[in-house]
């Protein structure tokens, strides 16, 4: 009998696998949202976060009051400058934004004396929700400047005091762009390369690959996908190890997203390696993480910022969760407490 179970037990420890990697939702229950497709050309990190997903959810209100001042009595701090920009604009993110988009580009310079050479330039973001065009433009006038950039009204701003607006500087750091490209959704950089960045062509014209990988996260409910960055940008941030070089060789793509279920939150972690030998190698890596975060939570004095309580509540989560590997694929699955979190407080 026992030997007739057996079949039975791989079919079933299959099945888990194949719910864990098909379990991320491919699109939104809408479709893939626009705003993904409009990710330029030269994205190496593209961060997503549905607003209007986690305000259905009431997980929005339950995040910003992470941020409550126990001496105020609102649900979270109100800044009065902020207050000021929603009293001028009428914009308020909590209710009036819906959709995020950042866009990284980590290029670098064709090969010199000293080799490639890391570029640092300003993230695009795109924003999707509702804007009253009239009052920002009004707002942005107060002590920005426009500029035509056919076919955009470009708005510079400056945000600090080094800078004015009818500055003759040809780039102004201290600074931010942006421009209106329909009635719902508003481009912004800092400095002056917005127009740079809105002449690109779509990301999924130039790399398919990359925007594969995109649609396949659509449907979560925030997500940060990104390609290993390059020897060059790694050597600048003091990361030059050959450890550090293998795993870089090893690495394609990797992606962290939150999915939102009925009543429950999942955090998936996919990391997408070129072979399966280097996935293998992967999961025993990130399982050996794990398990050294795990004794450090334990220990008798948490990690600083954290309660005993909440230290203990992540040790538990990531006890709980499941490293597996499916071709090339290594995935990390944990089951999100939305009621904990809700009273998470960082300890001060």
């Amino acid at each position: 009998m026992a030997r007739k179970r057996i079949p039975w037990l791989v079919l079933l420890s299959a099945a888990i696998v194949a719910v864990l990697f098909f379990f991320w939702p491919d699109s939104s229950p809408d479709g893939l949202p626009s705003i993904l497709e409009a990710t330029p050309a030269g994205a190496d990190q593209v961060f997503f976060l549905n607003v209007e997903q986690l305000r259905k959810s009431g997980l929005l209100q339950r995040l910003l009051s992470l941020s409550a001042d126990p001496a105020n009595s609102s649900a979270y701090r109100t800044d009065p400058e902020y207050l000021e920009f929603v009293r001028s604009t009428g914009f308020d993110y909590t209710r009036d934004l819906d959709r995020v988009l950042i866009v990284r580009d980590d290029a670098t310079r064709p090969a010199g004396p000293a080799g490639p050479v890391a570029v640092e330039t300003a993230p695009l973001v795109l924003a999707e929700g509702r804007f009253d065009r009239g009052r920002i433009r009004r707002h942005a006038l107060q002590s920005g400047r426009a500029v035509r950039a056919e076919p955009w009204e470009i708005f510079l701003v400056p945000i600090s005091a080094a800078t004015t607006p009818d500055s003759s500087s040809p780039r102004n750091p201290e600074s931010i762009t942006f421009a209106f490209l329909d009635g719902k959704r508003v481009a912004l950089t800092r400095g002056e390369e917005l127009e740079q960045w809105l002449r690109r062509e779509p990301l999924q014209e130039t790399e398919p690959e990359m925007f594969d990988q995109i649609r396949r996260l659509a449907g979560s409910a925030a997500f940060l996908l990104g390609k290993v960055p390059p020897r060059s940008a790694l050597a600048a941030a003091g990361i030059d190890s050959s450890a550090w070089q293998e795993l870089q060789k090893s690495v394609r793509w990797y992606a962290l997203a939150l999915v939102l279920e009925s009543q429950q939150a999942f955090l998936l972690a996919d990391v997408i390696c070129n072979t399966a030998p280097e996935a293998a190698s992967m999961a025993e890596l990130l399982d050996g993480l794990r398990r050294l975060v795990v004794v450090a939570l334990a220990a008798p004095n948490p990690p600083r910022g954290l309660t005993r309580q909440d230290a203990e509540r992540i040790r538990q989560m990531l006890l709980d969760a499941r490293i597996t590997t499916h071709e090339t694929t290594v995935r990390l699955h944990a089951v999100l407490d939305l009621a904990w979190l809700a009273g998470f407080s960082p300890a001060r």
